[in-house]
């Protein structure tokens, strides 16, 4: 499990979002991990519910740039905020 580091490819490689939200091309997890299936899955946690739309932007932006990955957003309750599965998944 990698916390806090910048988002990579299966290949280990950084992913940058192509089309960056207010000039961040790339984000950092809260955790990210490889699941057996080789599947990778990024979790984040929206710390304060006055930047819930940074965290939505970010969500989208990670998305963008791996989206051969699960990514979830949840609030700091665990409730699920966002989830993006990939086909096939």
């Amino acid at each position: 499990m990698r916390k806090n580091k910048p988002q990579q490819s299966a290949g280990k490689v950084e992913v940058y979002d192509r089309r960056p939200t207010k000039g961040v091309n790339f984000r950092k997890p809260d955790a990210s991990s490889i699941r057996p299936d080789g599947v990778r899955h990024n979790a984040n946690h929206v710390s304060n519910s006055r930047d819930l739309q940074r965290e939505l932007d970010a969500f989208d932006s990670m998305v963008r740039a791996d989206n051969k990955a699960i990514h979830e957003l949840y609030r700091l309750d665990g409730t699920l905020v966002r989830r993006y599965v990939p086909p096939g998944v």
